[in-house]
């Protein structure tokens, strides 16, 4: 079924958005979780990374604040590039930037520094998939409803973390590698 809503977006311009509700929802939050997996598995998978990559727990807390360092600076660039390029197209390309981080985790990480890298990475990928996430919702959901949309979509970082513990089974079975694989 599609629906088509007339809304009233930010600078007064109305735009008529045909889709469903369900699917942008399910786009947001899948986009969402996917910008937030690189941190997770990082924290999840702590002992296992810092027993092969040999750092300690403040290098730990160093990669960890590059994400979210690079998450906090970006968001507002990344907020205008989902305005110029499209919410739908920010989200694809955010989900298609966390993953090639995992993956390249996964693939290539064989020291701290390279990790901080690609953990910066997936911060840019987080900060471009929060904005892109809430214009797209505010185009698509009607404003009576905004506020259940948004607090659902907002589900997805705590998704995201328990995901990220899920992941720990994996590792004790094929290795922390894999669980990065599997979250691309």
């Amino acid at each position: 079924m599609r629906v088509v809503y007339s809304i009233r977006v930010r600078g007064g311009v109305d735009e008529a958005v045909t889709g469903s509700r369900r699917r942008g929802l399910v786009a947001s939050l899948t986009s969402t979780i996917a910008a937030n997996l690189p941190v997770f598995f990082t924290g999840s998978l702590a002992v296992q990374l810092q027993a092969e990559l040999d750092f300690g727990d403040a290098a730990l807390g160093l990669a960890v604040g590059v994400y979210y360092a690079v998450g906090a600076v970006g968001s507002p660039y990344s907020g205008r590039i989902a305005e110029r390029m499209g919410a739908q197209r920010s989200l694809r390309g955010a989900a298609v930037l966390s993953a090639a981080a995992q993956l390249t985790i996964a693939a290539a990480v064989h020291d701290l520094w390279l990790l901080v890298v690609l953990l910066a990475i997936g911060g840019l990928a987080n900060s471009w998939a929060q904005p892109a996430s809430n214009v797209y919702l505010a185009r698509i959901v009607p404003q009576e409803r905004l506020g259940l949309a948004l607090g659902i979509q907002k589900s997805a970082i705590p998704a995201a973390a328990l995901v990220g513990g899920l992941a720990v089974p994996i590792a004790s079975t094929t290795g922390w590698r894999w669980a990065f694989v599997a979250g691309a």
